[in-house]
């Protein structure tokens, strides 16, 4: 096939179908009130992440909805209004909320400033604090006043806390500094104030700080740990009545409760048992109500999913692919992930979310993940070959680039359901690019293992999700439990993540001896067989591949949860931040893959891994909470140039698939997966 009949097509096609690739998640959220452990109230009110709340001094409840940069507010009779706040205090990514005399005070930690807001939302004035120290961003978290005297304001930017008179704001006395000793603060989150103590959560050293409201420390409160009266994220606190502290520790999902020594006096539940709640976050006291933020949703359940989906559905993929056609699958899977795209626009709950996004999602993913590498090397020859495979790759890793600045600007400037609107217009293109290109010839010798895939894929995800749900429902003792109706799953007092390893690890045991029957046949269908795994070669550049892809998915993956909670960036700033890193790697791979005919790959990879280490130890000791993204970018300059040596030299060229051809041409019968 001659590189003008199909090479720019197929090239504008496949780079709009990677370029498509947004990333962005839902969680589910609420807020209870407990009275002595006893549920009385539930706000909902379609709330994406809520970070804190407190009572005015009527009884109302403001719950701060960060993620919609709103305040929902329940009135001493239940009802539920909204406060939008307009210009010049519209809200950023806020944190934290208090509420004294009538008025609202907001951590608005996306803008770096404090926000005094009136009863109905409408901005009274915005303060920014700068304190003893200049050189460190300020970065609010949370607000406290005592009385008409003293403000606290938490600056995770600088580790510290400032004291400030009201309701002047001007900031006499600062205390605290970045550390893991005693005394000093690591990402500080929420705070309390009573009776001249201030209680502080110091969350990533697993404790809590009281300091004087004229910043002398006292004493640090707790250690970390699992036991109770210990922590290990400690996020909400609240000083109640009779001189109870209450702290939530989002991890271990309760509410612990402190006397006015701070000793452990239980946890808020029912019936002398602990409730268990999902992520809970903020906490506020009036008179002997306790309301708790709870976060819910798994983001990290959805994720597996989809991950899972796309590879287990790949030995089916390529198999129905060689039977029908290499195109046609194509277009149906694009057909299915324009339908799951409108699905997740129109997702009110996660579980909606998960049937979209990580089902319907993540299988037409896998065509159009694996279709475009078939199709470009059949229709190309030669050289035309490796120029249509280095633009796939480079394409790959511009989609990369350009999906979280498209997806992150949407998602900051509205909602992140509209983030996934601009793939349904891509769709449409690729489906008009795509009918010019040729099918692929079709093979009726080719058939599927239904069964092993069905046994293989259950497997995994029954063990993968329960590895994934065991932080919040527990490893062995269950945190919680799931309800359906009267039923609870699972009904032997066990948590739900034994029960879900232990049943993936029965159907892997039984997919394994249907394996070996399918094996032992010769004339059947076998979803995996193990004739490339004999090839020394082959087996260790498999490994190597492996563990880039978890070093490369762990970087991503960290990097942006820690710029967007360690310090409040927005997904469009946290992609910012992160584009040294893909720039680089995208230069250094077109480099690579003319190196690549000078030097055996081999050495290449070496060398990048090398580097890659390197720049992961320098990010590792450049994290620190405070930090700016001018000082990341050594680190993810010096890790672009190790994924990018890495990169450039797996991509397959006309060479290496000639070489991979002669390995496998014993085995054409079962399709892809071969003898």
């Amino acid at each position: 096939m001659s590189l003008k009949r199909g090479k720019r097509r197929n090239a504008v096609s496949i780079t709009a179908f990677f370029i498509s690739l947004l990333l962005l998640c839902a969680r589910e959220a609420g807020a209870f009130q407990i009275v002595e452990g006893r549920p009385v109230a539930e706000v909902r009110a379609e709330m994406q992440m809520p970070t804190d709340a407190a009572f005015a001094e009527s009884g109302a409840l403001y719950v701060l909805d960060g993620y919609q940069n709103r305040i929902v507010v329940r009135d001493p009779r239940g009802r539920i209004r909204i406060l939008s706040p307009k210009a010049p205090c519209a809200l950023n990514r806020p944190l934290g909320i208090t509420a004294h005399g009538g008025n609202i005070y907001v951590a608005d930690t996306g803008n770096r400033r404090v926000c005094e807001l009136d009863e109905e939302g409408r901005c009274l004035r915005t303060i920014t604090l700068t304190g003893r120290d200049t050189k460190t961003p300020f970065v609010p978290s949370d607000i406290a006043i005592e009385g008409a005297r003293r403000v606290v304001v938490v600056d995770r930017g600088s580790s510290r806390i400032h004291l400030c008179p009201y309701p002047s704001f001007d900031p006499d006395e600062t205390f605290g500094d970045w550390g893991k000793s005693g005394g000093v603060l690591n990402n500080p989150y929420l705070v309390a104030i009573r009776q001249g103590n201030i209680f502080l959560t110091d969350m990533m050293n697993g404790r809590l700080v009281q300091v004087t409201t004229e910043g002398v420390f006292l004493k640090d409160l707790g250690e970390r740990g699992v036991r109770e009266g210990q922590f290990v994220r400690p996020k909400g606190v609240a000083a109640g009545v009779r001189g109870r502290v209450f702290v939530s520790d989002s991890t271990l999902g309760v509410v612990q409760v402190f006397d006015t020594e701070f000793r452990y006096r239980g946890t808020v539940g029912t019936g002398g048992s602990p409730r268990r709640f999902q992520h809970p976050a903020g906490l506020a006291a009036y008179q002997n109500l306790l309301a708790v933020v709870e976060q819910r949703g798994n983001v990290v359940t959805v994720l597996v999913l989809l991950s899972l989906m796309t590879a287990a559905f790949v030995p089916t993929s390529q198999n129905l692919g060689e039977i029908y056609g290499q195109k046609k699958l194509f277009t149906l899977g694009l057909a299915f992930f324009g339908i799951s795209m409108l699905i997740i626009i129109a997702s009110p709950n996660l579980a909606v979310l998960v049937v979209g996004y990580s089902i319907i999602g993540g299988l037409a993913a896998t065509p159009l993940v694996t279709v475009p590498w078939i199709i470009m090397n059949r229709l190309f020859e030669g050289w035309q070959k490796d120029v249509a495979l280095l633009s796939l790759s480079t394409a790959a890793v511009a989609g990369s680039l350009t999906g979280p600045f498209v997806g992150g600007y949407i998602a900051t400037a509205s909602d992140w359901r509209w983030a996934f609107a601009p793939q349904l217009v891509v769709v449409i293109i690729i489906w008009v690019l795509i009918q010019p290109v040729t099918e692929t010839e079709r093979r009726r010798d080719v058939t599927i293992d239904w069964m092993g895939g069905l046994l293989s894929f259950l497997g995994l995800a029954a063990v993968l999700v329960g590895i994934t749900l065991a932080a919040e429902y527990g490893w062995w003792t269950p945190k919680k439990v799931i309800r359906i109706g009267s039923l609870i799953i699972p009904p032997f007092g066990l948590s739900i993540t034994p029960i879900l390893m232990a049943t993936g690890a029965v159907l892997l045991t039984i997919f394994a001896f249907y394996w070996r029957r399918q094996t032992n046949k010769g004339d059947k269908a076998s979803v995996w067989r193990v004739g490339l795994l004999r090839r020394r070669d082959f087996v260790t550049g498999l490994i190597t591949s492996a563990l880039y892809a978890i070093a490369a998915a762990g970087l991503t993956f960290t990097l942006y949860l820690f710029l967007q909670t360690a310090l409040n960036l927005t997904s469009f700033d946290t992609s910012l931040s992160v584009l040294p890193f893909n720039i680089v790697m995208i230069v250094v791979m077109l480099a690579t893959f003319q190196l690549g005919w000078r030097i055996v790959p081999k050495y290449i990879i070496q060398v990048g891994l090398v580097i890659l280490g390197f720049g992961l130890w320098l990010l590792y000791n450049a994290l620190a909470p405070g930090i700016s993204p001018l000082q990341l970018a050594p680190g993810l300059i010096v890790a672009g140039i190790g994924g990018g040596l890495i990169v450039g030299s797996e991509i397959p060229d006309d060479a290496k698939l000639e070489n991979l051809k002669a390995m496998c041409d014993t085995c054409k019968k079962h399709g892809v997966y071969r003898k």
